[in-house]
């Protein structure tokens, strides 16, 4: 008999928070009714077991949303840490803008011209390599992804794309042609195959 009840009593522990939580206001209604007049008087001991549920109700209750206000303060921390991460990442490149060679700020600035927040690009980044070093173009392929050594996937992350958008006269674009015929814009950030 007292296995039984011990076993029904863990089994209320496990109660989705919802539940204890009406059980909770529940109790607390039926107590102060029968208080009130409203319903009939308890014995000491119905009235026991009720306030023992309600103490039990309403600390699992407190628990579940305790437990819920720390997943939101965990998530809200989280996104407060990736906003701060973003700000600092933007200042450090508006530290280093005025350190930016003349091939990199030509390929931002033809990333900038034609609109290219995404681009391919070959493998080891080409001319880019000190931006990808930097972070200041970041490759963007997903694990399993398969892609030509040539045609990597690269990207200018917001942060950069917005202080090149506020600053656009810092990032010309020069537009340099092919030889031959027909004459086609040349993407900044390949090396030829002749210089390899």
């Amino acid at each position: 008999m007292m296995e039984t009840a011990l076993s029904k009593a863990l089994e209320y522990l496990k109660t989705a928070a919802w539940q204890t939580t009406t059980i909770a206001i529940a109790t607390a209604l039926f107590l102060y009714l029968s208080r009130t007049g409203s319903l009939p008087a308890l014995d000491p001991l119905p009235s026991l077991v009720a306030w023992v549920l309600l103490f039990l109700s309403a600390a699992l209750s407190v628990a579940a949303i305790g437990q819920s206000a720390q997943r939101g303060v965990e998530a809200l921390w989280k996104l407060f840490l990736k906003r701060r991460a973003r700000l600092k990442a933007e200042q450090s490149f508006r530290a280093y803008e005025p350190f930016l060679s003349e091939t990199e700020r030509q390929i931002l600035g033809y990333l900038l011209n034609y609109k290219l927040k995404t681009f391919v690009g070959d493998q080891d980044g080409g001319y880019a390599g000190t931006l990808i070093a930097r972070g200041t173009i970041r490759y963007v392929g997903v694990p399993g992804q398969s892609f030509d050594l040539d045609k990597c996937p690269l990207a200018v992350p917001d942060f950069v794309w917005k202080v090149m958008e506020e600053m656009p006269e810092k990032f010309p674009h020069t537009p340099v042609f092919s030889e031959g015929r027909p004459k086609v814009e040349v993407e900044p950030w390949r090396i030829p195959w002749q210089l390899r």
